[in-house]
């Protein structure tokens, strides 16, 4: 990435696209000193970013909304909440190699749209479930098997999607949420005996829908040649 990235004074909207970043350092950062519009970073089909690169790891990164699908990212760094805004609303990593979940996640303070769909992620923090001000939590396609039991009080997850994973039953820490179960466990039968809380919703209909909240599809339509 080049240095000149930070004379975009007015950037709004980045996006990299079917590519893979050979090196993206700190000369190029992303930081509200340089583009302090900045809203949106959108990286789709990139390679070569096991881990976040250095650019986009740097203090006062700007963006509230971080969208990653399709990518070999396996980790966040544990310090990341710390650089990042603080109005962090949306991060998607999806479609990506994953294989714990991040609990980086857990100290943004006013994110409310999480999706993790498509990754190796099998086990969930019950710290998730606390969070405030989270109201949709996408966990399809991971090889989840159950959802911790054990939770101070019922979350505030408005809607949860565990579509095509291995969970059986709900708990009470998922409180009054609408659940998308298709092709889970969960739609066995379809759905006896797996609500646990006379308020929760589950539906097990929708299996053809995309599996990402990211637009990916739409998206290669968008930029063939």
């Amino acid at each position: 990435m080049p240095p000149r990235l930070q004379t975009l004074e007015y950037l709004i909207y980045l996006e990299i696209f079917n590519s893979t970043i050979k090196q993206w350092n700190a000369s190029a950062a992303v930081v509200s000193t340089h583009q302090p519009r900045l809203a949106n970073i959108v990286l789709v089909l990139v390679s070569n970013i096991t881990s976040l690169p250095v650019g986009l790891t740097q203090p006062q990164m700007p963006a509230y909304a971080v969208e990653i699908c399709g990518s070999d990212l396996e980790k966040l760094p544990v310090d990341i909440a710390s650089k990042w805004s603080p109005r962090l609303d949306v991060l998607y990593i999806e479609r990506s190699q994953l294989s714990t979940f991040p609990r980086a996640v857990l100290d943004f303070s006013v994110i409310a749209n999480v999706s993790l769909a498509l990754n190796n992620v099998s086990v969930l923090p019950r710290e998730l479930f606390a969070m405030n001000s989270t109201s949709f939590l996408t966990l399809s396609g991971n090889p989840i098997t159950a959802i911790p039991d054990d939770c101070a009080a019922p979350s505030h997850v408005a809607m949860l999607d565990v579509r095509n994973t291995s969970i059986s039953s709900l708990t009470r820490c998922v409180g009054s949420a609408f659940i998308d179960g298709a092709g889970s466990p969960l739609c066995v039968n379809g759905g006896v005996g797996t609500i646990n809380e006379s308020k929760q919703q589950l539906s097990c209909g929708n299996g053809g829908r995309e599996m990402t909240m990211f637009p990916l599809a739409e998206l290669v339509v968008a930029r063939a040649p």
